[in-house]
């Protein structure tokens, strides 16, 4: 794309992660700055989602995808993997760039294109609160959560 890249990798260590990914972004920012800085706070995790052009989320496998929702709240584009969990909560091109998991020319073209285009940049912002005030909200939250217990409790009843 460019510009001058500064990698940080968070959460798992070089040694837990996956190696052939870290071998490439080391490779792919020679001789911009790579960091490598291991676990990270809730706090520390907020500073990083708020300074960040975009999230590189390369999981192999997600529950929930807590990571992404954090980004979104934050205004932070993301490129993710397209796994179970994340591909609930993502549309691709529409909140957020997916690609299969492996596929690094895609996951790097992704990359690419949200640092290189302040539109897709901004589409990807948009798309990310509409998600979250959607289907995240916490009024939502805890309708949902009443209806499930009110059904509960009158199944109860019978």
């Amino acid at each position: 794309c460019g510009k001058k890249v500064k990698v940080v990798l968070s959460g798992l260590s070089a040694v837990e992660a996956n190696e052939e990914l870290v071998m490439y972004y080391k490779g792919l920012t020679k001789p911009n700055i790579l960091v490598e800085a291991g676990s990270l706070t809730v706090n520390d995790m907020n500073l990083m989602y708020n300074i960040a052009d975009v999230v590189a989320f390369g999981s192999q496998g997600e529950g929930l995808g807590l990571v992404v929702l954090e980004s979104m709240a934050c205004q932070c584009p993301v490129v993710s993997t397209n796994v179970n969990g994340v591909n609930e909560i993502l549309v691709n091109g529409v909140n957020g760039l997916l690609c299969e998991y492996g596929d690094l020319d895609v996951f790097t073209k992704n990359l690419a294109g949200v640092l290189s285009s302040p539109e897709l940049r901004k589409k990807m912002i948009i798309g990310g609160r509409g998600t979250l005030e959607s289907k995240f909200n916490t009024a939502l939250q805890a309708k949902k959560h009443f209806d499930i217990y009110t059904k509960v409790i009158e199944n109860k009843k019978l």
